[in-house]
């Protein structure tokens, strides 16, 4: 009998293995993405994911080569970015970011000898490996690697986030398999430019070895699962892990709240608040989308996850956000 394959390892969830068996195992099963879309948690186009297409226009077309090329890029990424009102702020700071960077961007793509590549898929069949590089360009015996970020946290003064680590040690080992030739990685953050990562081949390779370790070791009976909030905040499965609701009852996690339901109101905008009783006396959540308002009644206990805490220090006062999610149960159990 021929044992199944186990999943590739994605560059981008590929830290996940190290810190949580569980979450890396759900959604790297085939059936998770239907079953998050019958959850409702499936998210929409994010405004890092519009940056990145924009990017990937702008390079393509070579409107890069433009005198007014920042001002191209930031068209080019208001054009396909949302206009709600939630959004607008984090859309205008994106879109200066990316006239005031696009220098930075020109003045290495116009340092490779042919024409650079944007998201280029690569994978290794024999160790079950893939990702998708944002950007490569080539110079002579050297291939330059690009990861572009729209978050905040990646100065050269910060040390490098897990995530980010191992997706670039993948990166470096496919492409040194596919080009055979030396290869350089640099993340460049619409927030700090670039920042160059040195890491040997023989680094990448033993970083890659151990996650693939880690992909048997989850793969074998019960996934362990490991509350933080790192890798709580974006994981499709938060709703029903024990682990992470023992980790929001501690403190540890302070994205989320439960509580049962005692009041739900509407308002004419479509925006209305839940009010629940928590282990910490009545709460109330407001910007609550009608959508979800419709899905709760009063007299269940309902989890909600990906929610802010008022900025003004009321302790009872929780804000709905456009990445909110919930859990319903007639009982906490």
């Amino acid at each position: 009998m021929v044992s199944e394959e186990p999943p590739f390892l994605n560059a981008s969830k590929a830290w996940i293995l190290l810190r949580c068996h569980r979450r890396w195992r759900l959604e790297s099963d085939a059936s998770s993405e239907s079953r998050m879309r019958d959850l409702g948690i499936v998210m929409d186009t994010n405004i890092g994911t519009i940056a990145h297409k924009a990017i990937e226009e702008w390079v393509d077309s070579g409107a890069w080569k433009a005198g007014n090329a920042g001002d191209l890029l930031a068209r080019l990424f208001e054009g396909k970015a949302p206009t709600d009102p939630t959004s607008i702020g984090h859309v205008r700071r994106i879109s200066a970011l990316l006239a005031f960077r696009a220098h930075a961007l020109v003045s290495v793509l116009a340092e490779s000898s042919k024409k650079p590549g944007t998201e280029v898929s690569l994978q290794d069949d024999s160790r079950r490996v893939r990702g998708q590089l944002d950007l490569v360009t080539y110079t002579g015996q050297q291939v330059h690697v690009v990861d572009v970020k729209t978050g905040a946290g990646l100065g050269a003064a910060n040390a490098l986030p897990l995530s980010v680590e191992c997706q670039m040690a993948i990166y470096a080992f496919l492409a040194a398999g596919e080009w055979h030739a030396e290869v350089k990685l640099s993340v460049f953050s619409t927030e700090s430019g670039f920042r160059a990562l040195p890491m040997e081949l023989v680094e990448a390779t033993s970083r890659v070895d151990r996650l693939i370790s880690e992909r048997t070791v989850a793969l074998a009976g019960k996934p362990d699962a490991h509350a933080s909030a790192d890798v709580c905040t974006w994981c499709h499965f938060r709703d029903d892990c024990d682990a992470h609701w023992s980790a929001v009852d501690a403190g540890s996690i302070t994205d989320a709240v439960s509580g049962w339901v005692i009041h739900v109101s509407d308002s004419d905008v479509g925006i209305g608040s839940v009010v629940f009783e928590s282990s910490s006396g009545t709460q109330v959540l407001s910007g609550v989308s009608r959508s979800l308002a419709e899905s709760v009644a009063v007299g269940q206990f309902v989890m909600f996850f990906r929610v802010r805490r008022d900025p003004r220090g009321n302790s009872d006062l929780w804000h709905a956000t456009r990445r909110t999610g919930m859990k319903v149960r007639m009982d906490r159990g």
